[in-house]
């Protein structure tokens, strides 16, 4: 392979304890070093212990140790909440955290707290009058929050944010944020790293009001886990003023101390990213038949991308060989029994969806799990969480076995790899190098930007909660969090109240929007009235008068639509900040996938933007048309048809091949000028409908082009020919986001492209880019950010 680099890495050994006070956690060797600190960090009373020691050491039982002393007498500090990010590392740790009771013979009972999991629980301490009906989903989170046994919650971020900033119904909301900030005396927070910023600022939130209400003063402690820990995580803990310990691997210098051996031998060889992207692909296709023969020889692999389409793609040329039976995928389009299955496959294909922490443990195996590794990464700190896989021999008979990977690399990586080719090097020194020169950025700008408001929403779900005489506490609280994310922020507590109540009375008017437009008409037509027109009175009769004509062409009906689409713009825009995960959920489409090219079920329910570029495909508008062309043993469960989630049916025929994969950009009409259409949309975050979908080759369905047209995408917009565009594009190929071409076409017929972010990315991006946005407006630049809605 053209360019490649060869590193010979060295095995690596991991100190010893001195002593061994856990005889039954640790009864045929001692802990590791790190693991005895952070225990002792956390029993001698610290807030907060960071664990940043390296992949596959022994983090989460380090974490653990610590329920050794909680579960007596037991009461609220007992229980413990545990959140890692995906729900396949949720299943491993709660099976983690079930060995470790079990070895303990602690009281503990354990808990998988995903959705799926609470919809089939069946709660053994339901009230008597709820046994006659199925509770709903928040009821039962409820209801084991507040059972009386000690217990530890596994979940995932996405629960405890719900929870915590009341996104909950109405008859749950307040129930659940007591339960979650008043339930647990430990918490701990797996694969800290890997939360984005608008994530990060969750946890830093409850931090400060576990602060504030002192529950870190009655025992309240936390453990965070990251191998790839950032030196701003660091910056915003230290804000928090608490009692914080760091254990990490720089801190333990005495190389005389025994050790054990944790990591094999590792050869290593590094490419650089192709032009296409194509990643794991291209690595599959070129080492397909030593793969193939390393498999046969009995060896386990693993491989791992940033992009489904290429885990596919290589799963597509491994079915062509004789492995075939006995490669698998961890996607997140499997389904979980899928996905169950495959963990014993002899080499597994993953996404990130799975990838983020798993250990693709193989339980009897005398040697390291992985025995060789092929994975693509877009930043430093993924090259090092994904090396971490390979050659994990902590606690193995045979330790001395070399492992091999082979990696795709950006440039900065690469880079700093190059003069390493043919050299031997610790482990530890090539993590040091590749984090110091090829980090991404960290993207913590939208904490102190965007987040200080995001925050104000459990704080007004507080100050409804508690009287009038409590509002200064509330105060307190407030400026504790904007000293944490925002020091220098002028969002005052006042701006903040009006804020949340503007965005509350959006959501109240638009959450369930009728579909119709007569429907829309009559239940809006009354607020535009009051707002429009606010010094005259109307009648019964004249609204619905006026009803009749806001439904006919006419000046009335083109004012109210107006009115209308600017507050559904301001609704979509506010919805994006209080989305945990990405506001920008494209329409799923229900596939019949005969060749298993998406995933390993006959049917998938799926993104429909992704299925549209990635595989040819033959599309259905209605499913009674779709069924009537699947083969007779295909059932269709009710639970994979998701009512109007579902945008259309289709039958995958097959895969295209990467340079052929459709590339989408958006095209929009306006009625407005250039200058008029930028003031409203451009260099800011806005939403906006009417974007219709135009492959740069091939076809889509029109029903999808349709469908997208009347979707509100919240959006960041920067002209293409301007260097900020250029800016918006590295930030992409840092952030795995897709930067789209949006043409325009003006009022005047002039037409102007843009680069567009949607969700989530528009509010990080513009967070980041928020001087360079104001310059293009000519706004000066040290105003506050704008998050008028």
């Amino acid at each position: 392979m053209m360019n490649a680099i060869t590193v010979h890495l060295n095995a690596h050994r991991e100190p010893l304890a001195p002593g061994n006070p856990f005889p039954e956690e640790f009864p045929h060797s001692r802990p590791l070093l790190h693991q005895l600190r952070t225990y002792e960090e956390l029993r001698s009373g610290r807030h907060i212990v960071v664990n940043s020691f390296n992949t596959g050491t022994g983090k989460t039982r380090a974490a653990l140790l610590r329920l050794r002393d909680l579960a007596w007498p037991g009461g609220w500090q007992a229980n413990c909440l545990f959140i890692a990010p995906t729900n396949e590392l949720i299943h491993q740790h709660a099976d983690d955290v079930r060995r470790f009771v079990e070895r303990n013979a602690l009281p503990y009972r354990v808990y998988e707290g995903t959705a799926n999991d609470l919809d089939q629980m069946q709660m053994q301490y339901l009230p008597s009058h709820s046994q006659r009906t199925t509770p709903r989903r928040a009821q039962k989170l409820r209801e084991l929050l507040e059972s009386p046994e000690p217990k530890v919650l596994v979940t995932n971020p996405d629960i405890f944010y719900y929870a915590l900033y009341f996104c909950y119904g109405k008859l749950d909301q307040r129930a659940l944020f007591r339960d979650f900030v008043s339930s647990f005396g430990y918490v701990i927070i797996d694969e800290f790293h890997y939360y984005n910023p608008k994530q990060l600022a969750n946890f830093l939130f409850f931090m400060s009001l576990s602060k504030e209400f002192g529950y870190f003063d009655y025992g309240r402690q936390m453990c965070l886990l990251s191998a790839t820990p950032a030196e701003h995580v660091r910056v915003y803990l230290d804000r928090l003023g608490l009692n914080v310990a760091y254990v990490r691997p720089e801190d333990i210098l005495d190389q005389s101390l025994e050790s054990t051996p944790a990591i094999s031998p590792v050869e290593l060889v590094v490419l650089p990213l192709d032009a296409e992207g194509r990643g794991l692909l291209y690595l599959v296709e070129m080492l397909r038949d030593e793969i193939v023969a390393r498999v046969e020889r009995g060896e386990h692999g693993a491989g791992i991308s940033g992009a489904l389409w290429r885990v596919n793609g290589a799963f597509e040329i491994l079915q062509a060989t004789r492995i075939r039976h006995r490669v698998s995928r961890l996607t997140g389009a499997e389904s979980v029994q899928a996905r169950q299955q495959a963990r014993t496959a002899d080499l597994l294909l993953a996404t990130p969806t799975v990838d983020i922490g798993y250990n693709f443990e193989r339980l009897g195996k005398d040697r390291q799990s992985i025995d060789f590794l092929l994975f693509d990464a877009r930043s430093g700190d993924e090259f090092v969480q994904r090396l971490g896989r390979v050659g994990r021999v902590l606690g193995k008979p045979r330790t001395d076995l070399l492992s091999y990977a082979w990696a795709i690399v950006p440039s900065p990586v690469y880079d700093v790899l190059k003069p390493m080719d043919g050299l031997r090097i610790d482990r530890a020194e090539l993590n040091r190098m590749v984090r110091a020169a090829a980090t991404r950025s960290p993207l913590t700008a939208y904490i102190s930007r965007g987040a200080i408001l995001e925050s104000f929403r459990p704080l007004a779900g507080l100050r409804r909660m508690m009287s009038s005489d409590d509002e200064p506490r509330l105060r307190r609280l407030y400026e504790g969090v904007r000293a944490v994310f925002a020091p220098y922020s002028r969002a005052s507590f006042e701006y903040a109240v009006r804020y949340i109540k503007t965005y509350e009375n959006l959501v109240k008017l638009f959450a369930r929007m009728p579909k119709t437009e007569e429907g829309r008409v009559k239940k809006y037509i009354r607020l535009y009235l009051s707002e429009e027109y606010p010094d005259d009175r109307f009648t019964d009769d004249e609204i619905a008068t006026l009803v009749q004509g806001a439904l006919k062409p006419s000046p009335f009906r083109d004012e109210f639509r107006n009115w209308l689409v600017h507050k559904l713009e301001r609704y979509h825009v506010a919805h994006a900040r209080f989305s945990f995960r990405d506001s920008f959920s494209p329409p799923e489409a229900l596939a019949y996938d005969p060749h298993h090219l998406l995933s390993s079920g006959d049917l998938s329910h799926y993104d429909v933007l992704h299925i549209a570029r990635n595989f040819q495909a033959e599309w259905f508008e209605n499913r009674h048309a779709w069924a009537t062309r699947l083969p007779d043993r295909i059932t269709l469960p009710p639970r994979l048809d998701k009512g109007d989630q579902v945008l259309l049916y289709c039958i995958i025929t097959r895969m295209l091949r990467p340079e052929a994969r459709i590339r989408l950009r958006f095209r929009l009409s306006t009625r407005l000028d250039r200058v008029e259409w930028e003031a409203q949309y451009a260099y800011q975050e806005a939403a906006i409908s009417g974007l219709e979908i135009v492959p740069e080759a091939g076809q889509l369905p029109p029903a999808l082009i349709e469908a997208f047209k009347k979707l509100y995408l919240p959006m960041l917009a920067v002209r293409d020919d301007r260097p900020i565009a250029g800016r918006l594009i590295n930030l992409c190929k840092e952030e795995g986001w897709v930067a789209h071409n949006l043409d325009v076409r003006f009022r005047s017929g002039e037409t102007r492209t843009y680069r567009v972010v949607f969700g989530m990315a528009m509010l990080l991006a513009y967070a980041e880019l928020w001087v360079a946005c104001n310059t293009e407006l000519a706004r000066p630049q040290d105003e506050e950010p704008t998050w008028v809605i």
